[in-house]
């Protein structure tokens, strides 16, 4: 089963708008934890002395719309890729941390702004957690390390938080992910430069990866609402993980 989103279609920026702020109460990781049995479960693991589980199938969610069976299919590979500073990263930045993945490109004339958009929100509201970002390009010809630094400058993205990566090990990343990718010939996109390249059909989701690479959900990147679950989610989460650190 492959997901496939189509980045070709038009979005009307009154659906695309982000929401309100939101709240995230400490009661809610009742809910979010997978119930109160799991929620008294850490309680009794602090008190005896004894780390929480923060595997990620104690992490997972009841919320999820997407099924356990499909998620635990998912699989994040061993990868070289680069970051905006021109480091190599490999697959242990997703060591020890919870991570909102995203798949975007510099050029993208469509979702790509509106997923950026909703990032740009979380990251002031995951700013007193640990849960980072990683964005990674989907056009390693075009988005360099240079041309990364450059959007990151521009967005205002702190890249302490919010990674930006890029190189040929995107499609396996996205294999893994069940995700698929197409080049869009027949769709010319006009370039910052000026210059023009074929569009490219990526997906739009974001993911959700636990501190073991393991995939702990899935939402729509487009709907502020999707979004904003998924933050909720990873920060109800981000306490389990780091109590046991």
């Amino acid at each position: 089963m492959v997901l496939h989103d189509d980045t070709t279609r038009k979005h009307k920026n009154s659906q695309e708008k982000s929401g309100p702020a939101f709240a995230v109460p400490i009661l809610i990781i009742v809910v979010l934890v997978g119930g109160s049995a799991i929620f008294g479960a850490v309680i009794a693991m602090r008190g005896s002395g004894l780390a929480p589980n923060t595997s990620s199938s104690a992490l997972r969610t009841e919320e999820s719309q997407v099924p356990a069976a499909f998620l635990e299919s998912m699989h994040l590979p061993e990868f070289l890729l680069e970051d905006q500073d021109g480091n190599d990263v490999g697959a242990s930045i997703f060591d020890d941390h919870l991570t909102i993945l995203a798949f975007t490109f510099t050029n993208c004339p469509t979702v790509c702004p509106i997923m950026n958009s909703h990032l740009l929100q979380l990251q002031d509201r995951l700013a007193d957690s640990s849960v980072q970002i990683v964005s990674i390009s989907v056009d390693p010809v075009n988005d360099t390390p240079e041309v990364l630094r450059a959007h990151a400058e521009h967005m205002g993205i702190d890249t302490t938080r919010w990674h930006l990566l890029t190189g040929e090990a995107v499609e396996p990343i996205l294999d893994g992910l069940h995700l698929g990718l197409k080049y869009d010939e027949q769709n010319q996109i006009t370039k910052r430069d000026g210059g023009t390249m074929a569009n490219i059909t990526h997906p739009s989701k974001l993911v959700l990866v636990g501190p073991d690479r393991r995939i702990l959900d899935m939402s729509s990147g487009l709907k502020w609402d999707s979004v904003a679950a998924l933050a909720r989610r990873a920060l109800s989460m981000d306490s389990t993980v780091k109590s046991s650190q």
